[in-house]
C-alpha cells in the first residue's frame, strides 16, 4: 500500500503543476483579445465545469 500512495501522490504533484503553469500562462496567451474577452471566456469555463460538476 506505501508504493501506490507514493505513485499516486506523484500524480497529483505533476498534475497540479501543469494545472498551475497553465494558470500563469493565461494572461500571457490572452492578452491580444483583451480583459473583458479574456474573463468572459474565464468565468464561462468555470460555470461549465460547476454545472458539469453536478
Amino acid at each position: 500500500m506505501d508504493m501506490l500512495g507514493s505513485i499516486t501522490g506523484s500524480v497529483f504533484l505533476v498534475a497540479g503543476t501543469t494545472v498551475g503553469a497553465g494558470i500563469l500562462a493565461i494572461p500571457a496567451v490572452t492578452q491580444e483579445a483583451g480583459f473583458l474577452a479574456s474573463a468572459v471566456t474565464c468565468v464561462f469555463c468555470w460555470t461549465y465545469m460547476v454545472i458539469e460538476c453536478h
